[in-house]
C-alpha cells in the first residue's frame, strides 16, 4: 500500500476590523469575507457598507503585512451589471476612498 500526504490550503476567511482600543471578542466595526484568488490577490465579498477611512487603512495595512499585492471586489449599483474593481496594496492606496452603492437586499458589493 502506498503512502499519501495531505495538504490543507486555507482559501477563504473572515476579516474583522476592530477599534484600536478593543480586544478580541469585542464587537467589530466592519467585516468582509475574504477569498484568496492567488497568493498575492484577495477578493472581498459579503460587505454591507463601504469601510470608513480608518477601517480601510487598517485593512490595507493588514494585507500589506501579509504580502498581498492586490484587492479585488465587484460592486453593483441597483440592477446594473457588476463592475470589477482592483486596488493595488501600497502606501498610496491606504487613503483611497471606496464608493458605497446602496442596493436593497443584495448588498452594495456583489
Amino acid at each position: 500500500m502506498s503512502r499519501c500526504r495531505a495538504n490543507f490550503e486555507p482559501l477563504a476567511g473572515v476579516l474583522r476590523v476592530f477599534a484600536d482600543a478593543s480586544k478580541y471578542g469585542d464587537p467589530y466595526q466592519w467585516s468582509a469575507t475574504v477569498r484568496f484568488l492567488d497568493i498575492r490577490t484577495v477578493e472581498l465579498m459579503g460587505i454591507l457598507r463601504a469601510p470608513k477611512p480608518s477601517e480601510w487603512r487598517a485593512v490595507m495595512k493588514l494585507f500589506a503585512g501579509m504580502g498581498v499585492e492586490k484587492i479585488v471586489f465587484h460592486r453593483r449599483k441597483n440592477k446594473d451589471p457588476a463592475v470589477k474593481k482592483e486596488i493595488d496594496v501600497n502606501e498610496e492606496s491606504f487613503d483611497s476612498e471606496i464608493e458605497y452603492y446602496d442596493v436593497s437586499h443584495e448588498g452594495p458589493w456583489a
